[in-house]
């Protein structure tokens, strides 16, 4: 079949048969009921039925830029009709209506305008500037190009005069009479004032930027593969891998569409409401409720209008208990994914910390290895044997490293507190490989990685590999940094060891459990191209160094400030946790998420206070809210734009749950892992996968949230609009006008306009 398809596509192109032939082949068509069998089956996984539903939305506006461009008139009503559930699930009310309205309209134009259908059969309905093929233009884009053109360029209409009424007719009533003496003009110089062509051919740049483009795209769902059978049923995102909530509806968007088109008929147009629990529920992590309904509004937008309004409600003292975002901006980037760390700035402190004079590792010396960063350091080749690719880290170890020490992580389907770490840095999950070692890597390494089950076979492979070489082999059950930093110690116990490892946890780990008096280091693998050089810690100097209170609480700072379970504090970097560990009453509240078994209140007291004092708070005489208010008075007095949320404090609400993450962060680096389950201490399961408590307040008090959106389906005119009552703009968010309206920050309505209304 594929080979009579590619003789068919090449006589398609060299003119031998024509487009109508190649629809009557019999295999074009028994291609097409495959095409419609395998899309039936991938539909049952929801991630290829979201996928199939958007390359068929693609299809139709494919579609509509053809019948606009060529002037297909039944081409354009069919796409149009196409796009309404689309239309009507998304939420686009006005146009869902409109164009109800229109296509009606149009459908009884053959019997009711019969020369006018006529005309738009021709290619009448499009307008044409030039007579090639593929010129035509919607009757808008023509008035945008060329009226408006002229209403705005320079002598225009709004163009360095004013706008009042007799500027208006002035104008439009010269223009005939400038364009009679332009083209005059014109034809006296023999000089055409005329625009290009606009695509009339490729360049050469700009198809090799195209080709690029399209390389990045295959290249990224190479390794996402969205129509893989072995990617979870549930609905989740290729880039990141995390799962929707079970709410999310958007794969089902078509059906959502149709089933409000057929509650619209029999209604009048006027008198129909939309429901916004009708519509698709998304991902989308910019949404808040709103008596009921979920309101999609930008945080920043949210956080200014609630600010505006709660100067109304009452003032600010308990307004600002609440985040007044959708999620609390200072600790996550968005509802689902927190900010990320930024670990290598605490190392890069630490290195400044650390003598320069530093004795530097033995030539005789034993390594404990990293077995993640191992993993990675062996490029792969596509088409090699497994055997090849396990004999070249085998051939690595043993020429760089000798009989080493090397730790794996464990991997399994339990749920990890380092779940949203890994769906980051891996973006998605590829399929699962059962190889055999004579067996050829098929795919990329990164895509083979990806998938946990994949790894842990790989890793139990070159484990048995170096085991027969003389190497130390130990396998942790889950995240393997203690269990690293733990053999690290212990060999430097009877010889001089030197840790080679890359994440900044391990150096912590090593800084915090090792002794002064042991010949430890920690020493990152060499990078090609690195400014860094090959930095080597020698743990017991840079204990020496810090100072043992700065070393005992140094796991307490470094989670605080941001790790793979743990989020960055927005505007807050690593130095400054260091740093903070020479305060002494910072170092108190760091006592408590070092001993085991404290209390949670206890634990958020302390992290509060913690946090009160990275942000030069006055602990115990202010707490969090206060201090979160207070830094907005100043920020608000002393800037010249408008205050981000995310600069300010956390509320108290949500910093309770980043202190229980941090607690458990902690624990289970002092190895009391089995204290912390995570769900007790700011973690909870979603679809099998632990995923971070934001805070347990809403974005704001439900007074205040409904008045930041109004419901008036009179054109928001009046004080009876409470958008208009509390000085806000309509925006986006409100429920009928969706900001189109008189109350809108881009238009300006004087009073006799609304009059005339």
């Amino acid at each position: 079949m594929i080979q009579t398809l590619k003789v068919l596509f090449d006589e398609l192109l060299s003119g031998k048969i024509s487009p109508s032939d190649v629809d009557l082949n019999t295999v074009v068509h028994q291609l097409q009921v495959k095409l419609e069998e395998e899309k039936k089956k991938m539909s049952t996984f929801r991630v290829a039925k979201l996928w199939i539903q958007y390359i068929e939305l693609v299809d139709i506006l494919r579609n509509f830029i053809r019948a606009e461009r060529l002037g297909d008139w039944l081409l354009h009503l069919q796409c149009l009709f196409d796009m309404l559930p689309s239309l009507a699930a998304s939420g686009h009310n006005l146009y869902v209506k409109s164009l109800h309205i229109y296509l009606q309209d149009m459908f009884e134009l053959e019997s009711k305008h019969p020369e006018v259908y006529k005309h738009f059969l021709n290619g009448h309905h499009i307008v044409r500037r030039s007579d090639r093929l593929w010129a035509g233009i919607s009757t808008d884009l023509a008035i945008e190009q060329c009226l408006m053109r002229a209403v705005k360029t320079r002598g225009g209409l709004v163009r360095g005069r004013g706008f009042t009424e007799t500027q208006r007719l002035v104008w439009v009533l010269s223009t005939p009479a400038c364009a009679e003496i332009n083209n005059t003009m014109q034809d006296l110089t023999g000089e055409a004032f005329t625009t290009s062509d606009q695509h009339k051919e490729s360049s050469q740049s700009r198809m090799k930027k195209d080709v690029s483009d399209v390389m990045t795209i295959l290249e990224f769902l190479d390794s996402r593969d969205p129509f893989s059978m072995d990617t979870p049923p549930s609905l989740r995102s290729i880039a990141t891998g995390i799962a929707a909530h079970t709410a999310v509806n958007c794969d089902n968007a078509e059906a959502v569409g149709k089933s409000i088109l057929e509650s619209m008929t029999g209604h009048s147009v006027s008198e129909y409401t939309f429901r916004k629990k009708n519509q698709v529920v998304t991902m989308d992590t910019k949404a808040v409720k709103i008596k009921g309904d979920t309101v999609q509004i930008d945080p920043n937008l949210l956080f200014q209008r609630l600010v505006t309004a709660g100067t109304r409600y009452g003032g600010l003292e308990e307004v600002f208990k609440f985040e007044l975002c959708s999620y609390p901006p200072a600790l996550f980037e968005s509802q689902l994914l927190m900010n990320p760390a930024n670990k290598p700035i605490l190392a890069d402190s630490l290195w400044d910390e650390t003598i320069a004079s530093a004795p530097k590792p033995p030539e005789d010396v034993h390594f404990v290895l990293d077995g993640g960063a191992l993993l990675h350091r062996i490029p792969w080749t596509k088409g090699s044997t497994w055997d090849d690719i396990l004999n070249s880290y085998i051939r690595h170890v043993s020429l760089k490293y000798g009989r080493a020490t090397v730790v794996f992580d464990g991997y399994s389907d339990a749920p990890s507190t380092k779940d949203g770490t890994h769906n980051r840095r891996t973006s998605g999950c590829g399929p699962e490989v059962h190889f055999e070692p004579s067996m050829k890597l098929q795919s990329n390494k990164d895509q083979f990685l990806s998938n946990p089950c994949n790894k842990q076979r790989f890793i139990h492979a070159l484990g048995e590999r170096l085991s027969e070489t003389g190497c130390d082999i130990q396998n942790a059950i889950g995240d393997a940094d203690v269990l690293i930093a733990k053999a690290g110690v212990a060999s430097a116990q009877t010889r001089s060891t030197v840790v080679v490892a890359d994440d900044t946890d391990i150096l912590v780990l090593l800084i915090y459990h090792g002794a002064t008096q042991y010949p430890l280091w920690f020493q990152p693998p060499p990078k090609r191209g690195s400014k860094k050089g090959n930095r080597s810690w020698h743990i017991s100097v840079t204990r020496s160094h810090l100072g043992s209170v700065t070393c005992n609480f140094l796991p307490f700072a470094h989670a605080l400030l941001g790790c793979d379970t743990t989020s960055r504090i927005h505007t807050f970097g690593k130095g400054k946790s260091v740093s903070k560990l020479k305060d002494r009453v910072f170092c108190e509240q760091a006592e408590v998420f070092m001993q085991p078994h404290s209390r949670k209140e206890d634990v958020i007291e302390a992290g509060s206070n913690a946090l009160i004092l990275l942000y030069k708070g006055d602990v115990p005489d202010e707490d969090l809210d206060q201090l979160r208010l207070r830094k907005f008075f100043e920020k608000t007095s002393s800037s010249t734009a408008a205050v981000e949320p995310s600069v300010l404090p956390p509320t108290a609400a949500a910093a309770k749950y980043h202190s229980l993450r941090v607690y458990q962060q902690v624990q289970v680096w002092l190895d009391n892992e089995e204290d912390v389950p995570p769900e007790e201490w700011g973690w909870r399961l979603n679809d099998g996968k632990f995923v971070p408590i934001l805070t347990d307040l809403p974005p704001a008090p439900q007074e205040l949230l409904q008045v930041i959106r109004c419901t008036c389906k009179t054109g928001c005119s009046t004080l009876r609009c409470s958008c208009r009552r509390h000085d806000l703009k309509c925006s986006a968010a409100c429920s009928d006008c969706k900001g189109i309206c008189s109350n809108m920050e881009s238009v300006q309505v004087c009073d006799e306009d609304l009059e005339e209304e």
